[in-house]
């Protein structure tokens, strides 16, 4: 199970990191936008962090998409 959970966590990082680097923006912009400390948003990108509905929603928010932005992972 925890095998999968990975999987998606990074799945999920790394669409959210195609979209910020497509739109321009750093993970140092986004961090602040979304109120975290880029250290802790880097590991959500790279997938060891898993994250929750509201900072996904303040993510999708920051980067101007919809949360299910994450379906296309």
């Amino acid at each position: 199970m925890e095998m999968i959970v990975n999987k998606d966590r990074i799945k999920i990082g790394n669409r959210i990191r195609a979209i910020r680097e497509k739109q321009g923006y750093s993970a140092a912009r986004i961090a602040d936008v979304i109120g975290i400390r880029e250290s802790s948003y880097n590991r959500i990108e790279e997938g060891k962090f898993s994250v929750g509905l509201d900072i996904l929603s303040r993510i999708a928010e920051a980067l101007g998409c919809e949360i299910d932005f994450v379906e296309s992972a």
